[in-house]
């Protein structure tokens, strides 16, 4: 029987670059025991492999869906082109060595990291970064949208709005945070300056997603603090597949039985979880107790969550450079947290309508 070939196309950032490559070649082996007939291809889009740009990716796949391309079959995607956890991870080994708790506010996370970073001076530790922010070109929007989530009034999951007066305060602080406890150069800096400070446990408090590093020994994962105590948050995103409408029928079917492999609860449990460190969105998970010897479990269980998918723009890729650019006027300018938050909801109305993406594909959440 003639082999069907599929093309598999993702977009990673480099921490997840070998995952891909671990699920395409852990399915041709169960294709191959199981007669299935399907051979997988992964083609990566990477920041290793490609001259990278925040808005390529996408651009990318909604120019091959416009022209009816049969030239991928299946496409995993980003939830705002429709699960990943945004966590804060806190050095046990310095807060216990200072008797310091984890911060529960923005405030308390301010006041212990100026208190450490004191004492380490002291001990001629200067490489020691309180706070890295993760205002990279690639994440900026993403850490705005979520320190805004966190000054929210209640702790019902309700985002404030660009034009509230919780924004303003929330962006005040941003920045203060920014100039009492980190700079610009540090809030900046890109992925691989974070994946450096939890390698090399040089920093204090730091914000990352999910990322496949074993940091149980160092590193604790956490919700993020919020204005006041009892009000947290933890950005929830994840990565989408799709199966191109453009293939024929034999093709979908076999593209979900790819699908179905992918998303099962051993893959799950087994690649995703035990062998990659990375969360998945089949909640029962976070239940057993090998598990959460893992992962943070309590992370998973947060009610305080806010959906990425819930960022619901018309062309994201142009919105998201638009906002980043705003921002960068706020974060590492004069411009004013009231004036910046004005433009940014100005455009966000103008480009608030739903994703022309979802019309080319067939999709199922991961």
């Amino acid at each position: 029987m003639k082999i069907m070939k599929f093309k598999f196309a993702a977009n990673s950032v480099f921490v997840y670059d070998g995952l891909y490559q671990e699920l395409t070649e852990s399915f041709n082996q169960y294709s191959s025991d199981n007669n299935l007939n399907i051979q997988l291809e992964t083609v990566l889009f990477s920041d290793l492999n490609v001259t990278y740009a925040v808005n390529e990716y996408g651009s990318t796949i909604e120019s091959l869906l416009l022209k009816k391309s049969k030239k991928y079959d299946i496409y995993c995607f980003d939830p705002v082109y429709n699960s990943v956890y945004a966590k804060n991870l806190d050095d046990l080994t310095l807060l216990n060595r200072y008797k310091k708790d984890v911060p529960q506010t923005w405030d308390e996370l301010i006041e212990t990291s100026k208190y450490i970073l004191e004492q380490e001076r002291n001990l001629n530790n200067t490489e020691l970064i309180a706070y890295n922010g993760l205002f990279s070109d690639l994440n900026a929007f993403n850490s705005f949208y979520e320190f805004i989530f966190s000054f929210r009034n209640t702790p019902d999951p309700v985002f404030p709005g660009y034009d509230s007066d919780e924004a303003v305060a929330a962006l005040n602080k941003l920045k203060e945070l920014k100039n009492e406890i980190s700079s610009d150069e540090i809030f900046k800096g890109g992925e691989l300056m974070t994946f450096n400070l939890l390698m090399y446990g040089t920093g204090l408090f730091v914000r990352f997603w999910d990322s496949g590093i074993p940091l149980n020994l160092m590193f604790y994962s956490t919700v993020f603090p919020g204005k006041e105590k009892g009000i947290n948050t933890s950005l929830v995103g994840g990565m989408n597949l799709g199966i191109s409408k453009y293939i024929s029928q034999k093709q979908k079917e076999a593209a979900i039985k790819v699908i179905e492999y992918m998303t099962s609860e051993e893959v799950q449990r087994e690649i995703i979880i035990k062998k990659n460190m990375l969360y998945s969105a089949i909640a029962k998970f976070y239940d057993d107790e090998e598990i959460c010897k893992l992962l943070s479990c309590p992370l998973v269980k947060n009610p305080q969550k806010i959906l990425y998918s819930q960022i619901n723009v018309n062309d994201y890729d142009a919105y998201y450079l638009q906002v980043n650019s705003i921002l960068e006027e706020f974060l590492f300018g004069d411009r004013s947290a009231k004036d910046v938050l004005e433009e940014i909801n100005n455009i966000t109305k103008v480009f608030n309508f739903s994703l022309d993406l979802k019309s080319g594909l067939i999709m199922f959440i991961v």
